[in-house]
């Protein structure tokens, strides 16, 4: 069951969605966000701390062939000018010396393997980062590989189910006709 029903979930700035997890009692037990909802947490509840009074888990694998699979997120690194300028720069933001400053200085995962837990002095971030390098598969999030107007198309259908779940059918043959005039 999902906290304040379809016009809670629908109105609700994503980053305030955790907010139920810590009131007095507690109006949620579990919240399915990515790693970065900490930090929207600890603008919100400043006095909290990582692991005593907040946690997480790992989404539990559905097929044991894929235990060691993630879904993520990335930041794309354009070249536009073939140089070897450009590779060295690329070279080097793809390293683990550079990606260690990333993750010592924001709390970004680092896509690097070869960064060092050491690097994140969070102790969710650091477990994050630890599931991450420990992957064999890592996927996307199938909304973040989308064309836009799938996208626009998927999030809209997205907040209709939640509105009416009755009309899954529909809601579904409206995605397969966008997806056959964007995917043509």
């Amino acid at each position: 069951m999902a906290y304040g029903g379809s016009r809670y979930i629908n109105s609700t700035n994503f980053g305030n969605a955790a907010s139920p997890l810590f009131t007095k009692p507690p109006q949620a037990l579990l919240h399915q966000q990515a790693s970065f909802i900490q930090g929207f947490i600890m603008d919100q509840f400043p006095t909290l701390k990582p692991v005593e009074d907040f946690d997480f888990v790992a989404f539990p694998a559905i097929d044991p062939r894929y235990s060691k699979a993630v879904e993520a997120a990335a930041d794309v690194i354009a070249v536009f000018r073939d140089t070897p300028e450009v590779k060295a720069f690329v070279n080097y933001l793809t390293s683990a010396e550079a990606q260690a400053f990333w993750a010592a200085g924001t709390g970004a995962l680092a896509t690097n393997k070869n960064v060092s837990l050491v690097f994140y002095s969070d102790p969710l971030i650091r477990r994050a980062a630890d599931i991450l390098n420990k992957s064999e598969i890592v996927v996307f999030d199938a909304s973040d590989m989308m064309k836009s107007e799938m996208n626009a198309a998927f999030w809209s259908a997205v907040v209709s189910y939640v509105e009416n779940p009755k009309n899954l059918d529909s809601i579904l043959a409206q995605l397969e006709k966008v997806r056959k005039e964007v995917y043509r």
